[in-house]
């Protein structure tokens, strides 16, 4: 099987809050892994493919705080986590500071 990503995923714990694009409820779980393309973290409930969500995420051990947008890619059942559901999504905005962050990030943690 070949691999289809442009970006090393790092293993990395940061908190996330979430909300479906225009919802009111925002959610907060922990990633499981994350890159410079998108992350990935568990959620209370099945989302379809191409749904937006609004995310910030919260680098631990630092006060940085990324603001982006996101579009789901996958969705699938797991156990063992801290919801039932885990959720890749890819980037679709955010800044270039939020970038730099992320990338700096990243490569401390590599």
């Amino acid at each position: 099987m070949e691999e289809r990503r442009r970006f090393v995923r790092i293993n990395k714990n940061v908190r996330i809050s979430y909300r479906v694009q225009k919802g009111f409820l925002r959610t907060e779980t922990k990633s499981k892994n994350v890159s410079q393309g998108g992350i990935s973290f568990s959620i209370p409930q099945r989302l379809a493919d191409g749904v937006i969500i609004e995310m910030q995420i919260h680098i631990l051990d630092s006060d940085a705080t990324i603001d982006a947008s996101g579009k789901v890619l996958w969705s699938y059942p797991v156990t063992n986590e801290q919801h039932p559901f885990m959720v890749g999504v890819e980037f679709i905005k955010i800044s270039p500071a939020d970038q730099r962050i992320l990338l700096r990030v990243l490569k401390s943690a590599g």
